[in-house]
């Protein structure tokens, strides 16, 4: 994004090749990409030191043989993972048990490919079950999100019983009247670094980060291994909105 508007990116890598979570021949493809775009890839290196300046900030990187190398630029975006933390936040005093202790309450459903219990990619609290549209979904009990297979959507999509709150109409009229500026966005940062990806909570690999459709740019995380789509607080009912209106 920032090199397309003319600033000069690099990318430090610590893992020998970009975008590290994907297959060898995807990452040989976006590196190409980047390089192509003029972007300056050092893989394989690691971040010693950062010194901020008035306005700039010097950077000690030091590759795998160990040579050190310093340079300087404007801005530092840190990209990396997040571990949710759910100590001491009052969840045993509201009914939600965090994993492991919550694994003898887990509906076999909502267990991992390990036999564990799955855990909420985005707050890191243990899943429940949860009526919706006539189904039993799995839904994090803390931020309401859901884990929704693909015949469960196509499902979920075919009912119209559930009410939608003020608020998630409001979200469905903004993705309409922003779809395509949110689609153009989607291609645009279609394997771009600094996109933290979220873990599928069934077989831990990363999910893709992607749009629902081209029709509606209702943005998803979708597990291809285990075809799982994980929504965000108010993302289904959204899209639920959006295929209603479609369909008239």
């Amino acid at each position: 994004f920032y090199r397309t508007l003319g600033a000069e990116v690099t990318v430090v890598e610590v893992l020998d090749r970009v975008l590290p979570v994907e297959d060898e021949e995807i990452s040989a493809f976006a590196a190409k990409a980047f390089t192509k775009q003029g972007m300056k890839l050092k893989t394989g290196t690691t971040v010693t030191e950062l010194k901020k300046g008035a306005d700039n900030v010097t950077c000690t990187l030091k590759a795998k043989d160990g040579k050190l190398e310093t340079i300087t630029v404007d801005r530092v975006i840190l990209a990396m993972g997040i571990v949710g933390n759910v100590e001491n936040i009052g969840l045993e005093a509201a009914g939600s048990v965090p994993a492991p202790a919550a694994a003898a309450l887990v509906a076999p459903s909502a267990r991992s490919s390990a036999g564990g219990a799955m855990t909420c990619p985005s707050c890191g609290v243990g899943f429940g079950q949860a009526d919706y549209e006539g189904l039993s979904v799995i839904v994090c009990t803390s931020c309401g999100g859901r884990l929704v297979s693909t015949p469960e959507v196509s499902k979920i999509l075919a009912r119209r019983e559930v009410a939608f709150s003020d608020e998630q109409q409001r979200l469905a009229e903004l993705l309409i009247a922003g779809g395509d500026q949110l689609r153009r966005a989607e291609l645009l940062a279609r394997g771009r670094p600094g996109v933290a990806l979220i873990a599928c909570p069934k077989c831990a690999k990363a999910m893709v980060r992607r749009h629902y459709s081209y029709e509606h740019a209702v943005e998803i995380d979708y597990c291809s291994i285990c075809d799982l789509f994980w929504f965000e607080k108010d993302e289904l009912e959204a899209l639920q909105i959006l295929a209603e209106r479609q369909a008239g």
